[in-house]
């Protein structure tokens, strides 16, 4: 069984941690805030693609789950998840739609669904 929770799609944002308080980023980003689809995943593909990849590969099978589950249940607050690592611009409409971009560029052509095995093995915290 494996434990799954929010707070593990932070996993992913790991390299925007506490960029709201660095005020070269928070400049660049006022300055250039994304506004398209594009922008956004631009900076998934130059911020976060490389650092999740260089994860070690348990916590990266466990975070590839997690944003499965609720890829595929959204009964989360996506805002509240992107928000709480204090990133230095703000996240799309509807925030959901970032970590999905996310699923994209770091998992190409793959399926986020979960098959019935899946779903047995998780527990939802």
């Amino acid at each position: 069984m494996l434990i799954i929770k929010p707070d593990l799609l932070r996993i992913f944002l790991d390299p925007l941690t506490g960029l709201a308080d660095d005020d070269e980023e928070m400049i660049y980003y006022m300055n250039k805030p994304p506004q398209t689809e594009d922008d956004y995943r631009s900076i998934i593909k130059e911020r976060l693609k490389e650092p999740f990849h260089q994860k070690e590969e348990k916590k990266k099978e466990v975070a590839n789950l997690a944003l499965r589950y609720y890829l595929s249940h959204p009964t989360i607050d996506f805002e509240g998840v992107y928000e709480s690592v204090l990133p230095p611009f703000d996240p799309p409409h509807p925030p959901r739609e970032f970590f999905l971009w996310i699923w994209e560029e770091l998992f190409k052509g793959e399926d986020y669904s979960l098959n019935e095995e899946e779903y047995k093995m998780i527990i939802v915290k």
